[in-house]
């Protein structure tokens, strides 16, 4: 939780009050839990250079 919180607060700028992010399990009733898994994996190719300096 602390990486998701560094990520969307230090990394994407979101301000600590936003509310209206929703994290979904169905989209037309198929199951999308995997993509926080594949974020994840994806992110780990980014430099961390273009993502916090």
């Amino acid at each position: 939780s602390a990486w998701l919180y560094a990520f969307l607060h230090d990394g994407l700028k979101f301000p600590l009050n936003y509310q209206r992010l929703r994290s979904a399990s169905l989209i037309n009733n198929n199951d999308v839990q995997w993509t926080l898994g594949a974020i994840l994996y994806r992110t780990r190719f980014f430099p961390l250079k273009s993502v916090f300096f």
